[in-house]
């Protein structure tokens, strides 16, 4: 009977201890909870491992496709820029010869004033023709068809209506008169010619005279007037790229038998 006793607290001491041992040590939450709770934070786990690796993946293409695009832009500025300094370098290639006439031949004129002539619409043909061919360029002659007229006759005895005769080279148009039928050598042009066409402005004096270079876009106008006497002779001529000769006015000071002829077309700022 007492063995039987003991045997019975014996157990329930063991029982109650268990119990205890569950409470504060044991897992105390239910399968289906725990199932439940599992399933969420694997779900959890999983999703966050997505979000991460898709906005990596994301950012990562974003980048890449930022700096790709930026690339492609860069390249197209870079292209844009480099199109610029090409055009650029090919305005800034200077050739004289693209400011004279393509080719030789007649050319219609506009007429202001030809010497005491009355000029209402009055039209003139310039003709353009090639006289000789030298190491840099080609020599023309420019002249105006025209009946000889009061005053189309120099002091000198030379005709006005021959404008002259000019070397057109790469570098410059040198302009001589025309006053014979022999054509000047090129050693005459290069060292006694003056130059009416050239890349740069230029300002200078010969003899008497005040000799102007100057630019506006695609003119080249060139100038001249003798400082010694207010009748003295001036001469103003314009070269228009890819057309020639566009304007031409010379005469005396005071109004003295001018010529003033612009190519049909064109208009001309007389006032510059």
């Amino acid at each position: 009977m007492k063995i039987k006793k003991v045997v019975i607290v014996t157990s329930m001491l063991f029982s109650m201890s268990t119990l205890l041992s569950g409470c504060f040590i044991g897992d105390t939450t239910l399968p289906s909870e725990k199932s439940s709770e599992s399933a969420t934070l694997e779900s959890s786990g999983e999703s966050d491992d997505l979000v991460k690796s898709g906005r990596s993946s994301a950012s990562e293409d974003d980048t890449l496709k930022n700096a790709s695009e930026s690339g492609i832009a860069d390249s197209s500025r870079e292209d844009v820029n480099n199109d610029g300094e090409k055009k650029s370098e090919q305005n800034s290639v200077f050739s004289a010869k693209d400011y004279f006439f393509s080719d030789e031949g007649e050319y219609s004129y506009d007429v202001k004033e030809l010497m005491l002539e009355d000029t209402d619409n009055v039209k003139v043909k310039v003709k353009v023709s090639k006289r000789a061919e030298y190491t840099k360029g080609m020599v023309y002659s420019i002249t105006i068809i025209h009946d000889e007229c009061p005053g189309s006759k120099d002091v000198d005895g030379s005709d006005r209506f021959k404008l002259g005769l000019f070397y057109v080279t790469d570098e410059e148009i040198y302009y001589l008169q025309d006053l014979t039928d022999k054509v000047p050598t090129e050693d005459d042009f290069l060292k006694n010619g003056i130059s009416v066409c050239s890349k740069d402005d230029e300002q200078k004096t010969k003899d008497t005279y005040e000799l102007r270079i100057e630019h506006d876009n695609d003119i080249c106008r060139y100038r001249c007037w003798d400082t010694a006497v207010e009748t003295g002779w001036y001469c103003r001529m314009e070269w228009t790229r890819g057309k020639g000769l566009t304007y031409y006015r010379s005469g005396y000071g005071a109004g003295g038998n001018p010529i003033d002829i612009s190519m049909e077309g064109v208009e001309v700022n007389r006032d510059n």
